[in-house]
């Protein structure tokens, strides 16, 4: 079975050429893609949005949380069980408290970005 070739691109001059992709390699490019888009879809709210635009600044109980967030504690709760679910943020209870901060990674990466770019007061 034959690779797709990549759509061509007007290589400048000294450029490589495009490559064909291997089977293997789609198939890697794939899986990417839809982790992306699982990651993007579980960012896909408002809240979450500010959920993890505040954890951008560091670890953060719930109640801290939801003081930021203007929604009550069991939907902020609602909301980071989902980003635990993919793995976008991690907990650790201490006491009766529980913490959140942002996982490592490239979904970090993300967040750190769009916190950067929306969050971070300009002067």
């Amino acid at each position: 079975m034959r690779g797709v070739t990549r759509p061509p691109v007007k290589a400048a001059r000294g450029s490589p050429t495009p490559t064909t992709l291997r089977p293997s390699e789609l198939a890697a490019l794939h899986s990417k893609a839809a982790r992306a888009c699982m990651m993007l879809k579980a960012l896909a709210s408002e809240v979450r949005l500010m959920l993890v635009c505040q954890l951008a600044e560091g670890e953060k109980s719930v109640g801290e949380l939801q003081s930021h967030v203007g929604v009550s504690q069991s939907a902020v709760s609602q909301h980071l069980a989902l980003l635990l679910e993919h793995k976008l943020v991690s907990r650790r209870r201490h006491g009766q408290s529980v913490y959140y901060v942002l996982a490592s990674g490239g979904a970090a990466a993300l967040v750190k970005t769009l916190h950067d770019e929306f969050c971070v007061k300009r002067r």
